[in-house]
């Protein structure tokens, strides 16, 4: 089955801001100010490209063969044997608190807090749904770790 990186609602909001900041360049325009005009437009299309990227292109797919991790410059494949830990971690998050994530990793590792972890060769995360780890539990059973976390406090 295949997953997108981030969920869909993220992404739509994302990229919607995206499209809602179109408005600087043309104050840029409006102004008469050629630079402030470029400077904005250089701005957003780096910001738009960046929530496309992020919210398009990078998918995840959960098969009987393991799992694929894919972008556009990058495609990062484990089989369920290379697969040493499967955890759900966080990334906190200053104003909306917490948000859990579902790593991936050929190495041994548990963390509870994921923040400043990049995806590599040998490890991949992905935004925490129900039918993301309901679809590993058909392959993996009984082998994830930190499932205790995903209320954000121990129980």
């Amino acid at each position: 089955m295949t997953f997108r990186v981030v969920k869909p609602l993220v992404a739509f909001i994302f990229i919607s801001l995206m499209g809602a900041l179109i408005f600087l360049p043309v104050i840029g325009v409006l102004a008469g100010n050629l630079w402030f005009t470029i400077l904005f437009l250089l701005i957003w299309l780096a910001s738009l490209w960046t929530a496309v990227d992020l919210c398009i292109f990078r998918w995840i797919i959960i098969s009987e063969k393991g799992i694929v991790y894919k972008e556009l410059s990058k495609h990062y494949e484990f089989s369920w044997d290379d697969l040493k830990t499967i955890g759900i971690g966080y990334v906190p998050m200053k104003r909306l608190g917490s948000i859990p994530w579902l790593y991936f990793t050929t190495e041994e590792f548990s963390c509870p807090i994921l923040h400043g972890r990049k995806m590599t060769s040998d490890f991949i995360m992905v935004h925490y749904r129900k039918k993301i780890l309901a679809e590993i539990k058909k392959y993996r059973k009984n082998d994830i770790a930190d499932i205790h976390f995903i209320s954000g406090k121990r129980k």
